[in-house]
């Protein structure tokens, strides 16, 4: 539109201008502020404001009123009133108060980092009101995590906290279910599955074959291959049965498949293997209800969702349960992988020891800076 340029122009100029005093404000006045101080600033801002937007989202999801709170300064600056967190809401018949951080999944491989200013002002907001809870928000791959500040283990960090891996699933408020597939697999497999990983509820060995996994947009169904059998040789034809899926069944399997890959990808290609991405809780990485929703929710409703899943969870090919009793199927997605990148290097005289190596010595260099 030529004729609305000069005033989107001036909106935008005026969003820089107020980007540069705030980034000023972070840090030393008198410095100059280059492109990339801004592009940084801009970037940390939005990352942020779309985990908040996802946040109410996922709140909304599951039922659970939800209002954005405007930090405004002149409130602390000025009357000294405590710096508000980022929503309050109602959650299991309490007043609860949230403050949601952004999160690098790897930015250290023992827990969460947070603010110490972030917690206190949280706790101090939430006894100004007289809320139930203060709670603090984060997700990390396709889960959300939501943590009662006052409650949970705390371990000092320079000037932050450090929240373990192990204390945020034991703490965790939302505890969001994970849905993986229902994996047919050999007793070999099921046993090496077992020392990394509990076998689930009412397990039986029945299910997909995995690695026959084949999506294929030009078609509007998905085919997959459905077995059971003792386990201790690979399945007969007559012990499997071929089945066609389609319109939301076939959406749904296509977003757990590419969901569970890209991320076990992710973690490999920073130099993770599947031992350290188990103390990392690399069941994170499954994709829950929402999640899946989130995706489509301009395509079918909530409910609608909801009694695919149960159809597909009947079928055994997925399966719906607590992210740690998923971890048995992960392990076997995630040895298929590793099996592949293994081989891949192979073929360049490397090993996936090589790739750690460099991903340590990069990560030491970065740290130089």
């Amino acid at each position: 539109m030529i004729s609305g340029y000069p005033s989107d122009y001036e909106d935008v100029f005026q969003l820089i201008l107020n980007l540069v005093q705030e980034t000023k404000r972070e840090g030393d006045p008198s410095k100059r502020i280059t492109a990339a101080d801004l592009e940084g600033y801009f970037h940390r801002l939005s990352m942020g404001s779309l985990g908040e937007y996802e946040f109410m989202r996922r709140m909304a999801f599951y039922g659970h009123p939800v209002m954005r709170v405007a930090a405004m300064p002149i409130l602390w600056t000025d009357y000294a009133q405590p710096v508000s967190p980022d929503f309050i809401a109602v959650f299991k018949n309490e007043k609860i108060c949230v403050e949601v951080k952004n999160y690098k999944w790897d930015s250290n491989p023992k827990g969460f980092v947070v603010p110490k200013r972030s917690v206190d002002n949280c706790i101090q907001f939430k006894n100004f009101f007289r809320y139930d809870r203060a709670c603090l928000a984060v997700k990390r791959f396709e889960r959300w995590y939501m943590l009662d500040l006052e409650k949970i283990k705390k371990k000092s960090h320079y000037s932050n906290y450090l929240i373990e891996y192990a204390e945020m699933s034991k703490a965790d408020l939302l505890d969001e279910a994970g849905i993986i597939f229902q994996i047919w697999s050999t007793e070999n497999n099921q046993k090496a599955a077992a020392k990394y990983a509990p076998i689930p509820d009412c397990f039986n060995n029945k299910g997909i074959l995995y690695p026959e996994i084949s999506l294929d947009n030009t078609n509007d169904f998905t085919r997959l291959r459905h077995c059971n059998g003792d386990g201790k040789s690979y399945p007969r034809e007559e012990e499997c049965e071929v089945r066609q899926y389609r319109s939301t069944q076939k959406e749904i399997i296509a977003i757990v498949y590419e969901t569970i890959e890209s991320n076990i990808r992710e973690v490999y290609s920073c130099g993770h293997d599947w031992q350290a991405a188990i103390r990392m809780n690399i069941e994170d990485i499954i994709p829950s209800v929402f999640s899946i929703h989130d995706r489509m929710r301009d395509e079918v409703s909530a409910d609608e969702l909801q009694v695919d899943i149960n159809t597909l969870v009947s079928n055994e090919v997925l399966y719906n349960a607590t992210r740690k009793n998923c971890l048995f199927y992960l392990y076997r997605i995630a040895t298929k992988l590793y099996n592949e990148l293994s081989e891949q290097l192979e073929k360049d005289g490397l090993t996936f020891k090589d790739i750690m190596a460099y991903m340590e010595a990069v990560r030491s260099f970065k740290k130089k800076l």
